[in-house]
């Protein structure tokens, strides 16, 4: 069919990097990072702009780090999984100076490199998990990565509708020991990521560049009591000592994708939620071997009229009502397990593609559902789509939570039906992340098995046309935003919130990101291994001799209902 994947890895350029000032890069970064359009030295903070122009936040100290990483990985190679040391190899061999994007870039194209606990590595999943507030809505400066993420619907006096997304995301660098061995603190370790973008309804969606941070640079900052998380000017503040909310959200962007750069801002105050919402079995999203993430979410969040505006294009624009939606989500997601018998099977079978679909609604009845479904091989033919007409309708079974008017909540399944697409070609950078002209997810229909007849079937409809497209800093493409939820007979029930990951194959624009060669070699290298024959054989014969320890690890495993569905005849 026309739409069937077009591959990227037809040319043969040998292009390493766009950057060619790095370190005024770094400033030109952290200046926007600040709300500033460019770097001005008077315009910094002195404590601030020591930390951002000091020698160990630099892109040779950068780089340094990550050698030494590097050299370790090659001196300590795992077993049971495929062998990835000519990538590192290549990578060191290229790794002289490093801007954060770089390194950040780099970094996540290594592949699943660390394992949990004894090791040194990062803080392992919990075999149960007992979420406690507010002790877990800050920062774990020991897990491997997490992030606060804030997305919905805001209305303003006039009946105006926005869609909002911001997103901090944190990532420890190195494994905790490691970093220890570098001079680096907990804080020095992370790399911070901020996501914002606002969609006007029936108008324009517009994400701002995103931009990451190193720890080093002293523009990110973490509290527990009260709450809080900032980089720069962008930052999730509880307002009480002992309670997540109030809290006060802020952001600051540029749209570089448009003739001029155009500047996006919010300030809102949350003034409280339903209900926390424990994913996957009581916050084990999932819990396996030590591998998983904890997840809560707060839904029905509303502002407070009186103190939240939003800004677009230098326009301030008071807002007097919101539907928001709060996810924190953090653990280690992914590495090499500790245990070898679960490497071993994790490493029989090509692996599945990287991305996933996730959903969540604000319905009628004061009701919620939200809905994540991990990309598939069954579904490849539906990714990397670029060519003149879309793809069919997609189907395919999902699982989700349902939370009633009463705050009790509970699994459900259902099908989705993805029957229109959209082209995405808006950008928020054209120099770092170029237009993918791929089909993405733009109409959603729900058929859930086991929910009140009246919302039973849903239909999402994002409220711009066009996409709301979006990156990664590392390069990974998104098109996410509000949507409007329908029933089956088109009425408006609701709000909510459709994000699509990594349905373009951008792999060959995240080598040119990290400063590798684009070639078709190096794409070959750095894409997700298969196990070959011989190592899959090894491996199913050595899951074949272990039958208690792996029967131990699936009776052991917690929240994977949102990944296997029940079986019929359960």
């Amino acid at each position: 069919m026309d739409s069937a994947p077009t591959s990227t890895s037809t040319s043969t350029s040998t292009a390493t990097s766009t950057v060619t000032d790095p370190e005024a890069e770094v400033r030109r970064d952290a200046a926007h990072l600040l709300g500033l359009s460019e770097w001005d030295p008077a315009a910094v903070d002195p404590g601030i702009l020591t930390t951002v122009t000091s020698e160990r936040n630099g892109t040779a100290a950068t780089a340094a780090r990550m050698r030494r990483y590097l050299r370790h990985l090659l001196d300590n190679p795992v077993s049971h999984v495929p062998d990835r040391s000519e990538l590192w190899r290549t990578m060191l061999e290229q790794c002289e100076r490093l801007t954060p994007v770089q390194a950040y870039t780099l970094r996540n194209l290594m592949g699943p490199t660390s394992s949990p606990a004894g090791d040194g590595g990062y803080a392992p999943m919990p075999p149960e998990v007992h979420l406690e507030f507010p002790r877990d809505d800050a920062v774990d400066l020991g897990a491997q990565c997490g992030w606060h993420f804030l997305v919905g619907s805001l209305w303003d006096a006039e009946g105006n509708e926005y869609g909002i997304e911001f997103m901090l995301f944190e990532q420890a660098m190195y494994p905790p020991a490691f970093a220890r061995e570098l001079g680096l603190s907990p804080l020095d370790n992370l790399v911070a990521e901020v996501q914002f973008a606002i969609s006007t309804r029936g108008d324009r969606h517009h994400q701002a560049e995103p931009l990451v941070t190193l720890g080093t640079s002293g523009l990110i900052r973490t509290d527990t009591s009260p709450f809080s998380f900032r980089v720069g000017a962008n930052s999730f503040e509880s307002l009480e000592r002992d309670s997540l909310m109030p809290m006060r959200v802020r952001s600051v962007g540029l749209d570089l994708g448009g003739d001029r750069p155009l500047p996006l801002s919010c300030d809102l105050v949350l003034t409280g939620g339903k209900a926390v919402l424990e994913q996957g079995d009581h916050g084990a999203m999932p819990s396996v071997a030590g591998i998983g993430t904890f997840y809560y979410s707060v839904p029905r969040i509303a502002i407070d009229a009186q103190q939240s505006s939003i800004s677009i294009d230098g326009r301030q624009i008071p807002v007097e009502r919101g539907e928001l939606w709060f996810d924190h989500q953090w653990g280690f997601l992914a590495g090499t397990s500790p245990d070898p018998v679960l490497r071993a099977s994790d490493s029989i079978t090509a692996p599945n593609p990287g991305g996933w679909d996730w959903f969540m609604t604000h319905l009628s009845g004061d009701r919620q559902v939200t809905v994540f479904a991990p990309h598939s091989k069954e579904f490849d033919a539906f990714y990397g789509c670029t060519g003149d007409t879309p793809p069919p309708t997609m189907t395919r079974r999902v699982g989700g939570t349902f939370m009633d008017s009463n705050a009790s909540t509970r699994l459900v399944w259902g099908t989705v039906h993805v029957d229109r697409w959209v082209k995405v070609m808006h950008t928020p950078n054209p120099q770092r992340y170029p237009a993918t002209a791929t089909w993405y997810p733009n109409h959603y229909r729900f058929e859930f098995d086991d929910l009140p007849d009246d919302i039973s079937e849903l239909t999402l409809t994002p409220i711009v046309d066009g996409g709301q497209s979006a990156f990664f800093s590392h390069g990974v493409q998104i098109c996410e935003g509000a949507v409007v939820v329908s029933d089956r007979d088109g009425n408006d029930i609701g709000r909510g919130f459709a994000e699509a990951v990594a349905f373009a194959d951008t792999l060959r624009n995240r080598l040119r990101l990290a400063g590798l060669p684009d070639t078709d070699e190096m794409v070959a290298l750095a894409a997700e291994p298969t196990p070959s024959p011989e190592l899959a054989a090894a491996n199913a014969a050595f899951v074949a001799a272990h039958p208690d320890e792996m029967a131990a690890i699936v009776a052991g495993a917690k929240g994977l209902e949102f990944f296997m569905e029940p079986s019929s005849e359960a």
